[in-house]
């Protein structure tokens, strides 16, 4: 995707600037769907889920976790208790299925 941006410098210049944004493909590492996003948002989302590629209704469940838990845990603390087949092993998340 490119678009070109047309912005007037004076009567009789005009600077073109192209916006670039290369959108990659990524499947998630809990439930396998696969979501389009730029390679800085997947770096942020790595960042934050301790290398793993996590879809945004995922996050959503490690955040609810989080909440749910009483008392504060960690992000990884949370993960690991999502990946237990009782609380949604049958969605796949975190790798598990029942």
């Amino acid at each position: 995707m490119s678009d070109a941006v047309m912005m007037p410098v004076t009567e009789s210049q005009t600077v073109t600037a192209n916006l670039t944004t290369i959108v990659e493909f990524v499947k998630c590492d809990c439930c396998g769907l696969t979501e389009g996003c730029t390679q800085a948002y997947m770096e942020r989302i790595r960042e934050r889920y301790k290398g793993k590629w996590i879809c945004g209704l995922c996050g959503e469940a490690v955040k609810d976790e989080i909440m749910r838990s009483g008392r504060l845990i960690s992000t990884e603390e949370a993960m690991t208790r999502l990946s237990h087949p009782g609380f949604c092993g049958s969605v796949g998340l975190f790798g598990v299925t029942s």
